[in-house]
């Protein structure tokens, strides 16, 4: 949960120079949060929370660079409970935070970035990943 908490602050921190803006201009922020529960949290293809509930949310931020790139920086965290899978974790929660770039380049649309996944309590299993696509 704290690292939820200090995720969240620094979000707060990163984006509040980009909130000043001039009151006639069109905002160039953009902000949405969401939040689910659902029967069971799969993630490829194995539970992750031993075949129950799952509570999860998440916070999204972009900043329009232009017309053809916008960077972004999101958090997303789940309850776990990887009791059915050998996996020597014994998190009860799942923090992903990731960060990137996507636009637009003579018609096609395109989206770098990196992702981590926080095991709080976890260390070892925590991990990152790169993904680039062409959505």
């Amino acid at each position: 949960m704290k690292i939820i908490v200090k995720s969240a602050v620094l979000a707060t921190v990163v984006a509040s120079p980009l909130i000043h803006a001039d009151e006639h201009e069109e905002s160039r922020l953009e902000a949405s949060g969401n939040v689910a529960f659902t029967t069971d949290y799969v993630f490829r293809g194995i539970s992750r929370t031993n075949s129950r509930m799952s509570v999860q949310g998440g916070l999204d931020i972009g900043y329009v660079i232009s017309d053809a790139a916008t960077v972004y920086a999101d958090t997303w965290a789940s309850n776990v409970d990887f009791k059915n899978i050998d996996s020597g974790n014994q998190a009860s929660a799942e923090f992903n935070a990731y960060a990137g770039v996507a636009g637009n380049i003579l018609g096609v649309d395109w989206d770098l970035g990196g992702l981590g996944y926080i095991f709080p309590g976890e260390h070892d299993d925590d991990y990152a990943e790169v993904y680039g696509s062409r959505p």
